[in-house]
């Protein structure tokens, strides 16, 4: 087995010290130290490698190729030993481990993605989990799975131990189409043209109505993917109100067929994490950007 060198912390910091004041008289001032302290770390460290890290230059120290090198990979190290006790203070403050997170497909987003990144670099300890799920189906996926937060739950009537559930925003949806098509598909009715749907309404008594009103429907997965479908014009669609009254590109086609008014709700397994508290504070002062509306 190759033998590894015996690095401490205070080695490590005398390394960047030396490197940085580029002589040992100010890396000791620097580590309040003896310059012959920090000399003699570093010509153990460069015994230790059997080679050489920084050249003795007649009034300052070069970092050699060696050196460099050795400087880039310990700064990955020490970051990570920067890190440590501020992590485990969190930990030790109730920041979960692990935090599992499901999402209705209704309201996939990218601005969800930045906010789940931003929260990512905030407790960089937790592993995220990131499940995106039917709108019919998320209570039986948040209770069965016992994840942590649930955004964008259908309302529920009653109480549950141990869960926060705190409203969010509503959304009414309407049958929109692409703004800029030909005058010929503009004069087509909704029979003649298809029409796009999430995958969460594809067993629902909604499907067999859609099917004797539309002559071909389409089923997409999220939010984001119908916007991209009616935005190239593939077909009409459900779009949230809100979305539509701001693009530019995409209008709202007189119809009776009506989707109506949807209400969405975050649930907390434990209200007191500090992970939860945050997500729920961000997504409460951003409702606008999911296009709900308040209650």
């Amino acid at each position: 087995m190759q033998h590894l060198p015996n690095f401490d912390i205070e080695t490590v910091r005398t390394f960047f010290a030396v490197s940085q004041s580029r002589n040992f008289t100010d890396a000791a001032a620097l580590l309040h130290k003896t310059p012959a302290a920090v000399s003699y770390r570093i010509r153990t460290l460069e015994k230790q490698f059997g080679v050489q890290l920084f050249e003795r230059m007649p009034h300052h120290l070069e970092l050699t190729a060696a050196g460099s090198y050795l400087k880039s990979e310990l700064q990955k190290v020490y970051s990570l030993l920067e890190d440590i006790p501020t992590q485990l203070v969190l930990l030790g403050g109730g920041v979960e481990s692990h935090y599992k997170i499901v999402v209705n497909n209704l309201l996939i987003h990218g601005e969800l993605y930045c906010i789940l990144q931003d929260i990512g670099r905030q407790f960089p300890c937790t592993d995220f989990h990131v499940t995106v799920q039917k709108h019919h189906d998320m209570w039986t996926k948040f209770l069965d799975e016992s994840y942590d937060l649930a955004l964008g739950l259908p309302q529920f009537e009653g109480s549950l131990e141990d869960i926060s559930i705190l409203p969010w925003g509503t959304c009414r949806w309407a049958l929109s189409k692409l703004k800029d098509e030909t005058k010929d598909r503009e004069n087509k009715s909704l029979k003649e043209v298809m029409i796009a749907t999430m995958t969460s309404e594809s067993n629902e008594q909604l499907r067999a109505q859609w099917n004797n009103k539309f002559q071909q429907i389409f089923f997409v997965t999220t939010i984001e993917q119908e916007i991209e479908s009616i935005s190239r014009g593939i077909g009409v669609g459900f779009l949230p109100e809100q979305f539509v009254k701001q693009s530019k590109s995409i209008v709202e086609v007189g119809s009776n067929v009506v989707l109506g008014k949807m209400l969405f709700q975050l649930a907390v397994r434990h209200p007191q994490s500090p992970i939860s508290k945050l997500i729920t504070q961000i997504l409460k002062e951003r409702t606008n950007l999911f296009f709900l509306q308040p209650y």
